[in-house]
């Protein structure tokens, strides 16, 4: 990947953010990683460097998985060094390359999976699919707030594409991230799915009270500003707890 010699710094990365992206450095760790900073800084060149190694090594397999950010800092910080985490990485995009070749027979003419999740998304139709399954999901939990929401003007879909590319990174805090990832090396991209519909279902009251869909968005999706600052809020009080 990088030659001769491995480079000590770098000033972005790949972001796995659509089509050609994953092997442009157009990413940017602290713009997709809200808990970026509980690496030290050779950790973050370490999770530039893994991202590198993984974009050339998958280029033909993976189109779109913005989640890969996140799941490497992840690693990093719970691996004991970068060749385990780089390990599980691949061994998740392993499963889940092989996840969609053996049920390749259970997507139908829409582009559905019969009544299933793929174990991890890796093109833009594969998301799409995840956020329709969530909002489907929805809709049988709660529809009453499915129709307010839909009656408001929100897209559904890209709302709820947003919070599961990521992994509910930018919706939950840390601890909770944790837990979610650790659910999802287990059963997969469901999780984010079922995750994220009980998520909405507690804030059913705060959503169905919203007048606007500007005002229904910001429930569904906190801006990442407000996401920084709780989150960091988070650590602070965590760390004086211990």
């Amino acid at each position: 990947t990088f030659g001769q010699q491995v480079p000590q710094r770098f000033e972005r990365c790949p972001s796995f953010d659509g089509m050609g992206h994953e092997r442009r450095g157009d990413g940017d760790l602290v713009e997709t990683v809200p808990f970026l900073d509980l690496l030290a800084p050779p950790g973050v060149v370490a999770a530039q460097k893994l991202l590198w190694c993984l974009s050339e090594a998958w280029r033909l397999r993976v189109e779109r998985c913005p989640l890969l950010p996140g799941l490497v800092v992840l690693l990093l910080i719970f691996s004991p060094d970068e060749a385990s985490a780089y390990a599980t990485a691949s061994a998740i995009l392993t499963r889940a390359v092989g996840y969609l070749r053996d049920h390749a027979a259970a997507v139908g003419p829409q582009g559905r999976f019969a009544g299933d999740f793929p174990f991890l998304p890796l093109t833009a139709k594969g998301w799409r699919r995840l956020a329709a399954a969530t909002v489907g999901l929805l809709k049988l939990r709660s529809p009453e707030l499915h129709g307010h929401l839909l009656g408001l003007g929100v897209a559904l879909k890209d709302v709820a594409e947003r919070c599961l590319s990521r992994g509910l990174m930018q919706v939950l805090p840390f601890r909770a991230v944790c837990r979610a990832f650790g659910v999802f090396l287990a059963e997969g991209s469901e999780v984010f799915a079922r995750l994220l519909v009980a998520l909405w279902r507690h804030q059913r009251y705060g959503l169905l009270a919203c007048g606007t869909a500007t005002e229904a968005e910001r429930l569904l999706v906190p801006p990442s500003e407000e996401m920084l600052v709780l989150e960091k809020a988070r650590q602070r009080g965590a760390l004086l707890d211990e």
